[in-house]
């Protein structure tokens, strides 16, 4: 296989992170900067730009110097391949940006963009637990909840591009409050804000994430029981993802996937448990088995590396 770089981009709604990505799945030159540092679009397009650059100057003096780079992917909340804009994230007060061509104006190179869960999945399926498996959902659990569908072997984007919006399914009615607007969906039980706000119903004061998954390594009853029903809100709602499409694989990534060391074994419970019974027990539940820091990163640029394979 003749060797391609492209540059993986992924936009969090606290940290955006890039590198260099060959097609075999490797990480060079690998930074980040705050998200929120930069909450008005023109400001934070001029540092994106810039941390492009200095990526771009790095690379001539790298092994890669002499392997074109083929584009830049981006992966990102809201986002709408079909336009190339990120429109109204809930985590950024942007409004619509059309960010590819943009980002095409000002570094001379094509980009692709998509939603974040999106260029996930398709990282999933080239380098990933999900590679060779045609239907499966990609589960991100960070700021939020997103899902990325692969059916047959294609990704499911959709004619308007927002296919896969599966944090918004409403596991509670008249629930919490979504950052969205909307209440009881799956995004504020199954995220990282979700589980600190579950901690909070059971601790009666406020714990971090981080701190629950230390809690919970120790043996603490209430942090057990802070994951086991993160784990349930979760499984509930992909048994309703499996009703509709019977992926035979559920593959979770993000913060909140790795809160324990057993959390996909308790989220499989938990499906199994809801699951319509003419499915129960086909859709297998995994943890992604890229690394945490840098697999958005690899998502972002396998929208590159994948469409031009």
């Amino acid at each position: 296989m003749k060797a391609r770089v492209a540059i993986g981009i992924d936009i969090g709604g606290t940290n955006t992170k890039l590198a260099l990505v060959t097609n075999d799945g490797m990480l060079r030159g690998a930074r980040s900067f705050k998200t929120q540092d930069y909450p008005d679009f023109p400001h934070y397009l001029a540092e994106l730009t810039k941390q492009i650059n200095e990526l771009i100057e790095f690379k001539k003096t790298s092994s890669l110097a002499d392997t074109p780079i083929a584009g830049i992917g981006v992966g990102a909340p809201n986002a709408n391949w079909n336009n190339g804009c990120i429109v109204s994230p809930v985590n950024l007060k942007w409004g619509k940006v059309d960010i590819a061509h943009q980002l095409e104006a000002a570094t001379g190179l094509p980009v692709e963009l998509d939603n974040d869960a999106n260029t996930a999945a398709i990282g999933e399926a080239l380098f990933g637990v999900a590679k060779g498996v045609r239907d499966f959902v990609l589960v991100t659990l960070g700021t939020g909840v997103g899902t990325g569908i692969f059916a047959e072997g294609i990704i499911i984007r959709s004619e308007n591009g927002k296919a896969g919006e599966g944090g918004h399914i409403v596991v509670q009615k008249d629930g919490r409050l979504c950052g969205c607007g909307g209440k009881g969906h799956l995004e504020i039980y199954a995220s990282s804000t979700g589980v600190e706000m579950t901690a909070q119903e059971i601790f009666g004061k406020k714990v971090t994430a981080k701190e629950i998954s230390e809690l919970y390594k120790k043996g603490d009853a209430l942090a057990e029981k802070v994951v086991d029903q993160t784990a349930e809100w979760l499984g509930l709602g992909l048994s309703t993802m499996a009703a509709v499409l019977n992926p035979s694989l559920f593959v979770i990534a993000g913060g909140v996937s790795q809160i324990s060391e057993d959390f996909d074994k308790r989220v499989q419970h938990w499906l199994d448990q809801y699951a319509f019974k003419a499915i129960r027990h086909e859709a297998r539940v995994k943890t992604t088995s890229t690394n945490q820091e840098t697999g958005s990163v690899l998502g972002a640029a396998a929208l590159i590396l994948h469409s031009k394979s």
